[in-house]
């Protein structure tokens, strides 16, 4: 996907950008510098609802075989349902699932669906940036389909290929069986790299691309081009310098050493010609009219315009003021206090005569450290010389903890009886209770309020939601289609 900031001058009669072809090995490297992610906006409107009209005439009918819900005028089918449900949990079967799983999800699906209707309501499909965001995606579709087609459907490995593969490996190896998946895998990948170089270097050989390499040094100037100068052709093709330069991210390559840069605005020239050339193959032949393919592009729409809803009209308002940060700073001391810590050193010995004689050597002047590498029936701490870290009230059995935290700084307590033997603890440091700064924690207190306004506003935006919407679900589909307890 490639934004286009609103300063920049449009270039006219320019088609749609382009992204690279998925499954082509590592050509994609050379689309770093580009602008953009290809994905648009994560999927951030799971539980987010959307307002709709009141009072929606002429429904259809409930009634009708498997459908499931109806949602105003949209039905929701028990195929749909369980598809998505299967999709969105990993595989995970409905009747493994459960009953109250299932309407759980039947209810964010509903409130999905309210999103989608009221985003296209507003015609949320027709702005700008969703308009970008569906064509890259439906292009990368496009070559994802083309790729399915062409390499994938066409290339196996035969066990006579698998065979011969594990015989060339050099030096002793596992049995065939035991290493024979991840063989596989690996023999495939590389003859469907091998297989879609060959079919884009066929592409490219009858495309009689030509590339103007005096206009390359222009497309890292900083003032843009006027005109339509073409850049590049190729059969029934062009790119011009300005369309090109719009597809770049500028800043990157100028931050480069010039000839790095020119390199790099080559590579991505070619990178773009082929994939214009994958995607008029992919429309050649059809590739945009497929189920799978309209599907696809539908439900990355629905989930733009969704995702824009949520955060361009039911988010948007939501702030969190100065004043309201500084004073749950002043209400919630608590939370941002640092307890008081010890850091204790320690030595367990099995009975309370090893430990009478190891207390001895202490008060002798023995070195802690050095009797706990020695004597200590702790190997975790043993090694350490005994050292157990920072120590907060709660991390010890009571009977240590008690002991732990009436010592001085340098003390060394008499034997202790415990569960598991007995021991001798030394505090190395002490540290009293703190408060944290409020400018270490304002950060993390405006982004936990804004997480809790965000949900208030969503809880209310819900409830009005359902008030003026018609929703019903068909209980006895559903509970025929869950089957019996």
């Amino acid at each position: 996907m490639i934004n286009r900031p609103k300063s920049e001058v449009r270039c006219p009669n320019t088609p749609s950008p382009a992204l690279p072809l998925k499954g082509g090995g590592d050509r994609n490297q050379a689309i770093l510098p580009l602008k953009g992610g290809g994905e648009g906006w994560g999927w951030l409107c799971i539980l987010a609802l959307a307002i709709l009209l009141a009072g929606c005439a002429g429904l259809r009918p409930l009634s009708r075989e498997g459908v499931i819900a109806r949602v105003n005028d949209e039905l929701i089918t028990w195929e749909d349902l369980r598809g998505r449900f299967q999709a969105r949990h990993m595989g995970l079967p409905i009747p493994l699932a459960g009953e109250e799983d299932v309407r759980r999800y039947l209810e964010s699906y509903i409130d999905e669906r309210l999103l989608t209707q009221e985003a296209y309501r507003m015609g949320l499909e027709r702005e700008e940036d969703v308009i970008n965001r569906v064509q890259a995606f439906r292009l990368d579709r496009l070559r994802e389909e083309l790729y399915q087609e062409e390499v994938v459907k066409k290339v196996d490995v035969s066990e006579e290929e698998l065979k011969a593969y594990y015989d060339s490996l050099p030096g002793e190896k596992p049995e065939l069986s035991a290493v024979e998946p991840r063989l596989r895998r690996h023999l495939l990948r590389q003859k469907q790299e091998a297989k879609a170089k060959e079919f884009l270097e066929s592409l490219r050989a009858s495309a009689r691309i030509e590339i103007k390499e005096d206009l390359l040094p222009r497309v890292l100037e900083k003032s843009p081009p006027e005109g339509e100068e073409v850049l590049a052709r190729f059969d029934q093709g062009k790119i011009t310098l300005c369309e090109f330069r719009q597809l770049l991210n500028l800043e990157a390559f100028l931050k480069m050493p010039r000839e790095t840069a020119l390199g790099k605005v080559r590579e991505v020239l070619e990178e773009v010609i082929s994939n214009r050339l994958l995607e008029r193959e992919a429309l050649t032949r059809g590739l945009d009219s497929s189920p799978s393919f309209l599907e696809a592009v539908k439900g990355f729409e629905e989930r733009t315009i969704r995702d824009k809803l949520y955060l361009e009209v039911v988010l948007e308002k939501v702030r969190v003021s100065d004043g309201e940060v500084e004073a749950y700073y002043r209400d919630n001391h608590r939370e941002f206090t640092e307890p008081e810590r010890v850091r204790l050193s320690q030595i367990l010995l099995k009975t309370e005569g090893e430990a009478g004689e190891v207390l001895a050597s202490l008060q002798a002047g023995k070195d802690f450290a050095t009797l706990a590498k020695e004597k200590s029936q702790d190997p975790s701490t043993a090694q350490r010389g005994g050292d157990m870290g920072w120590v907060r009230r709660g991390m010890l059995p009571p009977e240590l903890e008690e002991v732990a935290f009436s010592l001085y700084e340098g003390d060394v307590s008499n034997p202790i009886k415990a569960k598991d033997g007995y021991y001798i603890l030394q505090v190395r440091e002490r540290r009293k209770a703190t408060v944290r700064p409020f400018e270490e924690v304002k950060g993390y207190i405006r982004e936990k309020l804004v997480r809790e306004r965000q949900r208030e506003t969503m809880r209310s935006w819900i409830k009005k939601l359902r008030e003026r919407s018609v929703i019903e679900i068909n209980e006895d589909a559903l509970k025929e289609a869950l089957g019996p307890k």
